[in-house]
C-alpha cells in the first residue's frame, strides 16, 4: 500500500501506531503520548507540543476549519455554523482534497505513524 494511502487508513480507523490503539493491543504501556496526554488521532493531528513546527502547513491549508477532524481526513461532517451544514448538502459535497493531502503530508513529516525499521 502506498504510504499515504496507508497513513490515511490509519487516521480514519484509529488502527495505527498511535499509544491509543497500541495500548489496547498490549504493544504500549499506555495510551499516553510523550507529552503526557492522551494519544489520540485529533491529539496527534491538533494539539500536541511535540509536531508544532510540522504541523504549520497542514494548519494553513486547513484554514477555519483547523481541528475538524472529519474534514482532515476527507470525510463529511454534520457540524452545522448559523444553522447550515459546513459541508453543505451531502449529495453535492466533495472533500477538500488538499486539506485532506495536508494532513498526509503533515504525518509523513512527523514519521509518527510509519514503521520503524
Amino acid at each position: 500500500m502506498e504510504i499515504a494511502a496507508a497513513i490515511l487508513v490509519q487516521l480514519r480507523t484509529n488502527i495505527s501506531r498511535l499509544n491509543t490503539y497500541l495500548s489496547k493491543i498490549n504493544a504500549a504501556d499506555t495510551d499516553k503520548c510523550e507529552c503526557g496526554m492522551t494519544e489520540t488521532v485529533s491529539h496527534f493531528l491538533f494539539l500536541c507540543p511535540r509536531w508544532r513546527n510540522e504541523r504549520q502547513e497542514m494548519r494553513s491549508a486547513h484554514g477555519s476549519r483547523y481541528c475538524d477532524l472529519s474534514y482532515a481526513l476527507g470525510g463529511y461532517s454534520i457540524h452545522e455554523e448559523n444553522g447550515k451544514k459546513v459541508d453543505g448538502e451531502k449529495d453535492r459535497w466533495q472533500p477538500n482534497v488538499n486539506a485532506v493531502k495536508a494532513t498526509i503530508e503533515f504525518a509523513k513529516a512527523t514519521g509518527r505513524l510509519q514503521r520503524q525499521t
